[in-house]
């Protein structure tokens, strides 16, 4: 969790840890949070280097729109 909120709030991927279960250094993070009413959904694929995709999406209706996506 540090990891994530390192790279949310500083950009820092200096505390990613390789995952011991699959050998890989990229790792996943989703966040699901409501403000205004709205739920939305965050995430990011990073390692070390860079991150690989960054997404965000809200949810007007049941299906997610998509805000952003990188």
């Amino acid at each position: 969790m540090k990891a994530a909120l390192d790279v949310i709030l500083h950009g820092s991927l200096v505390q990613m840890e390789p995952f011991a279960l699959n050998g890989d250094d990229v790792a996943s993070f989703e966040f699901i949070y409501t403000a205004d009413d709205r739920e939305y959904q965050y995430g990011f694929t990073a390692n070390r280097e860079r991150i690989y995709e960054e997404y965000l999406k809200v949810y007007k209706t049941e299906r997610p729109s998509e805000i952003y996506m990188k």
